[in-house]
């Protein structure tokens, strides 16, 4: 399944927009495209290598859906109630969504978890200093697709994570997640 199949099986409009991009696809879309019309100034060896990898076995340039990992966190009673999650990738990214998932154990770990700050590099990924409730970010959200800025190896991505009451005793809260967007080859 190509790069440009994964962009329409995901629905998400934002991601068509990284189409440009996926030059070898687009090349082959454009030559399909063209013969089906019956413009027939495609020549079958110029269709041919539009629609054929250039290395038989080898995978498609471009752009695929993927996931970046975040460390995860977990507030205790003498973790304090500001952590950082960190991720470091290891091609070019650009995420379109972050997904975070929280689990509670314990009576007293009750308070309200937000995203303090989402840097990509030196950028702040929120167009204001205010914090967001985490779950605006959760697995079940609807509508939270982002334009975050591209990523690259050497380019750190860093998340700080903010409860409004710390946990006491053996109680915690661990928050993971992930960005969901295309990564390139």
């Amino acid at each position: 399944m190509g790069a440009l199949d994964l962009l329409a099986l995901s629905g998400d409009d934002d991601l068509m927009g990284y189409e440009e991009l996926l030059m070898g696809a687009r090349r082959r879309k454009r030559a399909a495209a063209a013969v089906r019309r019956g413009g027939g100034t495609v020549s079958r060896a110029q269709l041919q290598r539009a629609l054929v990898s250039p290395m038989p076995g080898a995978p498609e340039m471009g752009g695929r859906l993927d996931a970046l990992g975040l460390t995860g966190v977990t507030f205790t009673a003498t973790s304090g109630v500001l952590l950082t999650m960190r991720a470091s990738p290891n091609k070019a990214f650009k995420g379109s969504r972050l997904v975070l998932d929280i689990a509670r154990a314990g009576a007293t770990s009750t308070g309200a978890v937000s995203v303090q700050t989402f840097f990509i590099g030196q950028t702040n990924q929120f167009v204001s200093a205010d914090p967001v409730a985490a779950g605006a970010f959760s697995s079940v959200a609807v509508g939270t697709s982002m334009a975050l800025d591209p990523v690259t190896p050497g380019i750190a991505v860093v998340l700080n994570i903010l409860i409004s009451t710390a946990p006491t005793t053996t109680d915690t809260v661990t928050v993971t997640g992930a960005i969901i967007g295309l990564s390139y080859t």
